[in-house]
């Protein structure tokens, strides 16, 4: 078993974020540069460049986090944070016990009206939507989200699952991130999520609703 630390700050964020909408007048952070990613095995780098003037992983104390890799090759994590970025870095998702969000940076389609959650926020549209949720047990559904969760797939937040056997690393910005290999599933409690070459599926294990979203569409069920 595999074990790290993680600001308590973090699972608040996140907590944040999945149950919150963006207004038209947030701000988001610039999103971490990614011209010049390069691929490592070894978790190292500070905060997320992004991550100046949000609540973060400098916060006092600390839990504990842990995952391990099941006989089937599932990535079980044991906290109440986990996040990464797809291997492409357009995609970044955040899992906590019973709620999952993935941010999509670029995508060729605009949602359809009746998955835009009806708390999504006044400003939220279609066009504007970016992050598709699962929560409280509902399908799931389109929001705006407050900030680029890119910086939250660091090594040093939620990404700090990642070790040599259990995924890889992306230096972005001069941070690592945590990638999740294409035909991998990390799983957190009863949510999880498979990289795959054709986008990221991901689900709610104890309801059956789930999602599967691309640069070239989505589809919930």
């Amino acid at each position: 078993m595999l074990r790290t630390t993680l600001g308590r700050a973090a699972p608040l964020l996140a907590a944040a974020l999945l149950l919150s909408a963006c207004g038209a007048s947030e701000t988001t952070p610039p999103a971490p540069e990614t011209g010049a990613a390069t691929v490592s095995t070894e978790p190292t780098g500070g905060a997320p460049d992004d991550a100046e003037g949000t609540s973060g992983p400098a916060a006092a104390g600390t839990l504990e986090l842990a995952a391990e890799v099941q006989p089937d090759g599932t990535v079980l994590v044991d906290g109440e944070q986990a996040s990464f970025l797809m291997p492409s870095t357009n995609m970044v998702c955040v899992l906590r016990p019973g709620s999952v969000v993935c941010q999509i940076h670029e995508k060729n389609f605009t949602p359809r009206q009746a998955d835009l959650a009806p708390d999504a926020g006044e400003g939220c549209s279609r066009e504007t939507a970016d992050g598709l949720v699962i929560r409280d047990g509902e399908a799931a559904r389109w929001t705006c989200l407050p900030e680029d969760l890119r910086g939250w797939s660091s090594v040093d937040t939620g990404g700090g699952w990642v070790r040599p056997g259990t995924g890889s690393t992306r230096e972005v910005g001069g941070t690592a991130h945590a990638v999740l290999p294409y035909d991998t599933v990390l799983r957190l409690d009863d949510v999880a999520c498979e990289s795959r070459r054709d986008g990221v599926e991901c689900s709610d294990l104890s309801t059956g609703r789930s999602f599967h979203l691309a640069r070239e569409g989505y589809r919930t069920g």
